[in-house]
């Protein structure tokens, strides 16, 4: 006797035990006669017998192909009802994606993948609808059911990580990622991006840099590595010479540094984090010389800034000056040069000085409200009144009032002030400061600096 039918045996004794325990306290009624076609037959010999009936019946039903043909044809109509009724759901669905109506897309494709749980298709536009209205949790399982559906496709593994990294579920993100570069070491471009940039975001520069050195291995001699990926590369050395700085190894932090400005002399994270670790160690020249040579290079107004802290914070006001003075005379990048050296010059209540700068800014460059705005400051403080109340009139009828400050040229996300890594994206060195007369404008702040009748009226 085979082992299978061996149990089977079992499981039938068991059933019919348990059908005796289940009847035995019903013995008296079950023994009481029925009439049958003039014979009587007790009630448990009726039931037994309609019992095994139904079972012959069943059986000689599936056995033959009769049967079989007529359950096949039942499972096929229920199946082909529902899978017509899930296409035109997905339909509806893709309609709504159309016309932005995103709670209906949900709705749609949510009504597809319940009548068909093995369509790949409804689970993913599901799992995409979710995540863009910010259901992620939601997404995450609508993703992975794709994912269950479809095990040796990449979309639902991009998809899941996705929604993983926007859910904030940054571990089982990377586990995701990582599992989609070893299944393609060789083009996995997209998924190496994304967990170097997951690497970046959490701090961990050392995975970070693991995940840059295989994507840029990816890239032959005839291809070369994108800029936005050349950036983040010296971005994350240029972090990793900070992280050495901080556990005290400065000859290899500043060795690092130096590597990454020869290998592009115009990447300012590189020049700012090396002019500030050389202050801290007292090269306050070479310190500005870096900064310098960075701004005549690029016109990034953000290093003349710093260039100015570095002798205001040694109480060397009067080097600072000089130094700006320098580069105004060099006549490189002068509109940014100028509104650097006046605002120095307001910044130590030189207002005299302060206004002559501000002023040729207006000559040259016409009338920027910023501008107009830091001269009516420092006529204000001079005392001519009537001049700044006459300059703060002309900016508060002017049109745009944003906060001035950078942008980002990778996510165009606006910034105040500029940052070595755009918060937005992520992206190093991406961040540029407005400096021509069409991109500076005002601070929204200024609606209470106070403004005083003029001399007309």
């Amino acid at each position: 006797m085979r082992f299978r039918t061996f149990v089977s045996v079992l499981v039938l004794l068991g059933l019919a035990a348990g059908v005796v325990f289940l009847l035995r306290p019903n013995q008296v009624v079950l023994e009481q006669p029925v009439d049958v076609l003039g014979r009587s037959i007790p009630v448990w010999g009726l039931v037994l017998g309609a019992l095994a009936l139904g079972i012959l019946i069943t059986l000689s039903f599936l056995v033959s192909g009769l049967g079989r043909k007529a359950v096949e044809r039942a499972f096929f109509l229920y199946s082909s009802r529902h899978r017509q009724a899930a296409g035109r759901a997905l339909e509806r669905g893709k309609q709504a994606e159309l016309d932005e109506r995103d709670e209906d897309a949900i709705d749609a494709f949510r009504e597809a993948a319940d009548k068909t749980p093995d369509d790949y298709e409804s689970h993913m536009r599901l799992g995409n609808a979710l995540r863009r209205n910010g259901r992620h949790a939601e997404a995450v399982l609508a993703h992975d059911r794709a994912r269950r559906l479809e095990p040796d496709a990449d979309e639902p593994l991009h998809a899941l990580a996705l929604d993983q990294l926007a859910a904030g579920r940054v571990d089982d993100a990377r586990r995701t990622l990582t599992r989609l570069v070893d299944r393609n070491p060789r083009s996995a471009v997209g998924p190496l991006r994304r967990l170097r940039d997951l690497e970046i975001r959490a701090g961990n520069w050392s995975a970070a840099s693991r995940a840059q050195r295989r994507l840029e291995a990816l890239f032959t001699r005839s291809r070369q590595v994108p800029e936005a990926d050349r950036r983040q590369g010296l971005g994350i050395r240029t972090e990793l010479a900070r992280a050495r700085a901080l556990a005290g190894q400065s000859r290899s932090s500043f060795a690092l540094l130096r590597r990454v400005l020869r290998d592009d002399a115009t990447f300012l994270p590189g020049r700012v984090l090396l002019a500030e670790l050389l202050a801290e160690a007292g090269e306050h020249d070479e310190a500005k010389e870096l900064l310098q040579q960075g701004f005549l290079l690029t016109g990034e107004p953000a290093l003349l800034e710093a260039l100015a802290e570095l002798d205001m914070e040694r109480e060397r006001p009067e080097d600072a000056i000089s130094t700006l003075r320098g580069i105004v005379a060099s006549r490189r990048w002068p509109a940014a040069a100028r509104l650097a050296l006046g605002q120095l010059y307001s910044r130590l209540e030189m207002l005299d000085e302060a206004a002559v700068p501000f002023e040729d800014l207006l000559d040259t460059q016409g009338e920027t409200p910023y501008v107009q705005f830091l001269l009516a400051q420092v006529e204000e403080r001079r005392g001519n009144i009537h001049r700044a109340a006459h300059l703060y009139r002309t900016v508060l009828q002017g049109g745009d009032r944003t906060v001035p400050g950078a942008f980002c040229r990778e996510c165009r996300a606006e910034l105040p002030h500029w940052v070595q890594l755009c918060p937005s994206c992520g992206a190093f060195g991406a961040v540029t400061t407005r400096t021509s007369p069409d991109e500076i404008t005002l601070t929204g702040r200024i609606a209470s600096a106070p403004v005083y009748p003029s001399s007309e009226g």
